[in-house]
């Protein structure tokens, strides 16, 4: 059974790689603690980033700090911590401090308060199972404890590598090898199993150290560079964005000018994800990844064709409901730039006239949220023998726009794509089996799609090995304000998983900033895109990266593309001015229920979708307030499996 988090495989190819003490340290735990302690080495928490982390919770936690300094250049001098070199003097931080910060903020945030609220029994301490602990890789405990002398209380524990040794592990982790600790409640003890969850790595990271894999026999062939003008397309979870930027990697390792473009911000950043990945050599100064209203304003900046500056990247376009200003208004930034651009190359202008690159390779992604003339600015810029490639899935076309599609009287130009779509095939790898089926059938049902969309096939049979541990639940609210009060409850079911692995996603910013507000302060820090202001809501998908390690909440707009292990969908009832016609709300349903990698629970208020429940009985029925399914007697909490 795994204990430690990562493991050694995943460790060793970090692009952050251990140091010399993190990696001696957690080596001397991993070979010496008994196996109920679990082990964490650079863990996600919250935001916080401790080196070192180990938990029993029978026993308590350890977090450790470690230095690689040399003592010799460093010393107390009153209440700071002076390090020397080369004649410069610095004030340094202080490890205890840092240590007894990271293990008080553990100790409030998880395992006081209403995570541990039983009564410690006798001469039991609560905060003696948050220990923190600082080690010094280069230095002998004595030399250690000298220099933090005006520090140390009862609680720290400060060593140096002389006590990487057995005999000493009681005093590295106190209590360690006893089964349990006097005084150890139940509560405490199921707070701290809690706390292991949270510290447990989030799947983006675990991906994100491992090179992106190489395309099935199926897939490889459309990932080769040629030239012209190419268009792909397939369902959710075919693989469309692997496809595409395993594409352009080769045309960047073959020695081209790449540039991958997508329509959302966030979706530039699940783009730069893959490719940061890459499993081939590349040149990352002949590499460009952006959304295309920022790579729009940035072209036209560079130009010179901008009368006023672009304010960190340009905007992104969100044209319906509550999402914003259209961005092509009067007066907007990205509509000035497009149309300059577009003047200068219509008046007989080239890229290098302009003196803007060309690139030997283009690649869009999600191109049903394109406009045709947008591709065919795009196109101006390709080399002569380079091509372009677009991929879609026009069941996901949220903006009713015709982007790669064949529309004559408006058309682009320049940029020409002939014949049928190249298709890449109806088998969905991510998507849970049932969520595969289910889609189907609700594109069949309400017309999703046109006349070249395959038909969704699952990734595996439902018999297999795996499957019982993939829920997709349907919990029925009466009404839009009960849908808001059952989504804690909802979320709570998957405290099993890091916070991170868990996304909510919502029609609209108001929805989405109703929702923040009802589950704030419940779980801790939240990253989400919801502003009623422009621009901190351009700055908030900005900073919406995978990497956060918070839970997260999005609108379906901006979370299309991406992918999770759990979300929770809240799916409130429309109401006046929300601008969302039937078949734009079903191509967000089909996109929200298209996110998750595992687990799917839908909070449905709109009465227009309960018949869904019968959709080939794909969904399990879940009563809202109650801990069982409405029919089947199981469990309302997943059955969850650790990844």
């Amino acid at each position: 059974m795994q204990r430690l988090f990562p493991d050694w495989d995943t460790l060793n190819s970090l692009h952050a790689a251990l140091t010399e003490g993190e990696r001696e340290l957690v080596s001397f735990l991993d070979a010496s603690l008994p196996e109920s302690w679990s082990i964490f080495a650079q863990p996600h928490l919250n935001g916080l980033r401790p080196d070192v982390v180990v938990a029993n919770p029978n026993v308590g936690v350890v977090v450790f700090e470690v230095k690689d300094w040399r003592l010799g250049s460093y010393c107390a001098q009153g209440d700071r911590l002076i390090g020397r070199s080369a004649g410069q003097e610095w004030e340094a931080q202080n490890p205890i401090l840092k240590a007894r910060i990271y293990a008080a903020q553990i100790y409030e945030g998880f395992l006081a308060g209403r995570e541990a609220e039983g009564e410690p029994r006798g001469s039991f301490k609560p905060q003696k199972i948050c220990r923190p602990a600082v080690y010094f890789h280069r230095a002998t405990t004595e030399e250690a404890c000298d220099l933090l002398k005006p520090w140390l209380g009862d609680e720290e524990i400060v060593f140096g590598r002389d006590w990487l040794d057995r005999q000493r592990l009681q005093q590295i982790v106190p209590s360690c090898y006893h089964k349990r600790r006097q005084g150890m409640d139940e509560t405490t003890s199921d707070a701290i199993a809690r706390l292991i969850v949270y510290l447990m790595p989030p799947r983006h990271f675990i991906e994100q150290q491992r090179p992106l894999p190489m395309p099935d026999r199926v897939q490889e062939p459309k990932t080769v560079p040629g030239q012209g003008f190419h268009r792909i397309r397939g369902p959710v979870g075919c693989g469309k964005s692997f496809v595409l930027v395993h594409r352009a990697l080769r045309a960047n390792h073959e020695g081209r000018e790449v540039l991958v473009v997508s329509h959302n911000v966030t979706m530039s950043h699940w783009l730069h994800d893959l490719m940061s990945r890459s499993p081939y050599r590349v040149d990352k100064h002949r590499l460009g990844c952006n959304h295309f209203h920022a790579w729009c304003i940035q072209t036209a900046s560079q130009a010179g064709l901008l009368r006023r500056l672009p304010i960190r990247g340009g905007c992104e376009s969100d044209v319906f409901g509550d999402d914003g200003e259209s961005a092509l208004s009067d007066g907007n930034l990205f509509d000035e730039a497009f149309r300059a651009l577009r003047g200068r190359f219509d008046s007989g202008a080239t890229p290098e006239d302009l003196g803007l690159p060309r690139y030997g390779g283009i690649y869009v992604d999600e191109v049903q949220d394109f406009e045709a003339r947008w591709l065919d600015l795009l196109a101006r810029f390709l080399d002569q023998d380079g091509e372009m490639v677009i991929v879609a899935d026009q069941r996901q076309n949220l903006y009713g726009r015709e982007g790669g599609r064949d529309v004559p009287d408006r058309g682009p130009r320049v940029c020409r794509f002939r014949g049928r779509w190249i298709q890449l095939g109806s088998r969905s790898y991510r998507l849970p089996w049932r969520a595969a089926l289910f889609l189907e059938a609700f594109s069949q049902a309400t017309g999703l799609g046109d006349d070249e969309d395959e038909p969704i096939q699952p990734r595996m049979e439902p018999t297999l090995e795996g499957t019982e541990h993939e829920r997709f639940g349907w919990i029925r609210a009466t009404d839009n304000e009960e849908a808001l009060e059952l989504l804690a409850e909802t979320i709570r079911w998957f405290q099993e998983f890091h916070p991170s692995d868990v996304c909510v996603l919502v029609p609209t910013h108001g929805w989405g900033l109703r929702a923040f507000e009802r589950i704030k302060g419940d779980f801790g820090p939240i990253v989400h895109v919801f502003s009623t202001d422009g621009r901190e809501r351009q700055a908030r998908k900005k900073a919406f990266w995978k990497g956060r390690g918070e839970l997260k909440m999005c609108t379906i707009h901006s979370f299309k593309g991406w992918q999770i292990e759990n979300v929770v969908l809240l799916w409130p009832s429309p109401l006046p001015g929300d601008g969302y016609p039937d078949a734009v709300r079903h191509r967000l349903f089909y996109s929200a229920a298209s996110r998750a990698l595992r687990n799917l629970f839908v909070i449905n208020a709109d009465r227009g979708y309960d018949p869904l429940l019968r959709l080939g009985g794909h969904l399990e029925e879940l009563k809202a307030g109650s801990s069982e399914p409405g029919q089947s007697g199981r469990s309302i909490r997943p059955n969850l499996k650790r990844f």
